[in-house]
């Protein structure tokens, strides 16, 4: 496997397949974990925001929202709040950025 870093990074178009499926099918492993903030857990839409998230449209992402184009950003309204999506990528240790691992966290807005 690769090894990717902040010298050695990897390829934009690598990064957006990356983020589009974990976003679109929510799939996890130890390189793709996917975390939900409080507000997100315990509201009564967990379920429908998770699934406006997995079905935003392909053209959702555009220059204003997604200026880097790899799809790591997101938001979405349910029930009449923003629920927002978004990827970090961090290395092994989980403490500096890197391309190892992917970790998406889904929060409502107020708590961004």
């Amino acid at each position: 496997m690769r090894k990717y870093n902040e010298d050695n990074p990897m390829p934009k178009e690598d990064i957006r397949k990356i983020n589009d499926l974990m976003r679109t099918t929510m799939l996890r492993s130890p390189s793709r974990r996917i975390v939900m903030t409080q507000g997100v857990l315990l509201s009564p839409y967990c379920e429908e925001i998770v699934t406006a998230i997995r079905e935003m449209p392909d053209n959702y992402f555009d220059e204003d929202n997604d200026p880097h184009q790899e799809h790591d950003f997101g938001m979405v309204e349910v029930a009449g709040e923003k629920w927002y999506f978004k990827i970090d990528y961090y290395d092994e240790s989980l403490e500096r950025f890197g391309f190892h691992t992917f970790v998406m966290t889904i929060m409502n807005s107020r708590e961004y």
